[in-house]
């Protein structure tokens, strides 16, 4: 948090950053705590058990961490990039990358730009049919926010049976029921009895979902797009930490980019051996086991889509695509939209507030 903190004062980023205490909670394995919290002081972290109103047991709490509002802090940041010179293309859906000569042609719906380097940072690396789409897992999560009093708990909170909160102002953000892509159901009706068994909430205001990918071995890839590759970088994996992973990402690719060694550069290499083959082959088995008839295929690699009726969408549950009731692409690695002439009823009572 501290890097964060530096860049927030140092770019004067207007985006409420607060410091919070941030608790892990159980209801039902202490002793995993218990374990986390040697692992913790091993590492010379301030951590300590303590008990929270949230859980029978005690939780593992971290001091002086942070919390601010993600989507101010992005618009501040890409308001001091264009400030500072540089271009900021948006609206525009990526199509190609090739390379021409020593640089690389990016084809989007605007146009084509050229680069010496380009970093996808697209949640799955565009492009890849391969060499990530084997070791990548898509694994969805839901959140809502509810209306809630002031003072009902200080800090923010992860369960790891159960949903995780934090309060913003008058609202408390619930996020849970984490599902592998396509295989959620009834997911906001889960979250919410969970929720108010523990919390004291009001009325809904919003609620969606997201989705992220896990690596085999729960550690971010981020390094060259390829083996051995100098001019093309990517940064995915995350398994929920984004925003930590993100700045870590952004420590180490400058390095990569500059031809300069890093000392995280092989922990984080897309390249290193991990738990690589038993995912392979779980993915694989996803893969074959979603090549069906009769279901709309994923423009990607032709996965069959899974109607997800919580948020009307059409999700490919092999490497995470997301396309609307029309058909167009919301969410990558997909490209191209795809004909989704499903069963008839398909869309009859499905969800459509949540819809990304």
């Amino acid at each position: 948090m501290g890097a964060y903190r530096e860049l927030v004062a140092e770019l004067d980023l207007r985006c409420r950053l607060e410091t919070r205490s941030a608790y892990v909670y159980t209801d039902d394995d202490p002793e995993s705590l218990e374990a986390e919290l040697d692992a913790a002081l091993d590492l010379g972290l301030p951590a300590v058990l303590e008990p929270v109103p949230t859980s029978s047991h005690l939780a593992l709490a971290f001091r002086d961490q942070a919390q601010f509002h993600p989507r101010e802090f992005l618009l501040g940041l890409a308001g001091k990039f264009v400030e500072a010179g540089g271009l900021l293309v948006e609206n525009a859906r990526v199509t190609e990358i090739e390379q021409d000569g020593g640089r690389s042609r990016v084809e989007t719906s605007l146009g084509s730009f050229h680069a010496e380097n380009v970093v996808l940072a697209t949640l799955f690396p565009l492009f890849d049919r391969s060499l990530f789409s084997l070791r990548l897992k898509p694994v969805q999560h839901f959140g809502m926010a509810f209306q809630g009093p002031r003072g009902q708990f200080e800090g923010m909170f992860i369960g790891t049976n159960g949903p995780s909160f934090r309060s913003h102002g008058d609202l408390l953000v619930v996020v849970g029921e984490s599902e592998e892509m396509g295989h959620a159901d009834n997911a906001y009706e889960k979250l919410e009895r969970q929720a108010r068994e523990r919390l004291v909430l009001g009325d809904e205001v919003a609620r969606w979902s997201a989705h992220d990918l896990v690596t085999p071995d729960g550690v971010p890839f981020i390094g060259t797009f390829r083996p051995g590759s100098s001019h093309r970088f990517t940064a995915t994996g995350f398994g929920g930490w984004g925003i930590t992973s993100a700045m870590v990402a952004s420590c180490i690719l400058p390095d990569l980019i500059a031809d300069r060694e890093h000392p995280w550069a092989e922990l984080y290499s897309p390249w290193r051996s991990g738990g690589v083959v038993r995912q392979a082959a779980e993915q694989a088995a996803t893969a074959v086991q979603h090549l069906v008839r009769g279901k709309p295929r994923c423009s990607h690699m032709g996965c069959a889509l899974s109607f997800n009726r919580d948020d009307a969408t059409w999700d490919c549950p092999c490497h995470g695509s997301r396309f609307d009731v029309e058909g167009r692409v919301l969410w990558g690695p997909a490209v191209e939209p795809v004909e989704v002439e499903g069963p008839e009823g398909e869309l009859e009572g499905a969800e459509t507030r949540g819809t990304p």
